[in-house]
């Protein structure tokens, strides 16, 4: 699979690990740092944009702007994935 429109971008120190967000593909994926080991982690995201991690607690937190915007939050191997803000949210586009 190709890459087709990475957007968000997040590095993991502690572990090696390179996360992005693909706002054509509507994915957010993992690989190594190198590029192996790629891995989707969430298919079906609208919009996705920003991605922070809490490596400590092994969070990924990113931000959907499409139809329905939501900040959410799952483990950085994709499980536990669960919307954590969802209401009176505008052009959700970035996490800091």
């Amino acid at each position: 699979m190709t890459t087709k429109h990475p957007d968000g971008l997040a590095v993991d120190w502690v572990g090696g690990n390179l996360y992005w967000s693909d706002n054509i593909l509507n994915t957010i994926e993992v690989s190594r740092l190198n590029g192996t080991h790629r891995k989707v982690l969430l298919r079906g995201v609208k919009e996705p944009r920003a991605l922070q991690l809490y490596p400590a607690k092994g969070y990924l937190f990113y931000t959907d702007w499409g139809q329905g915007a939501h900040i959410g939050r799952m483990g950085m191997d994709g499980s536990m994935h669960r919307h954590i803000i969802n209401e009176s949210i505008g052009n959700v586009q970035a996490v800091r």
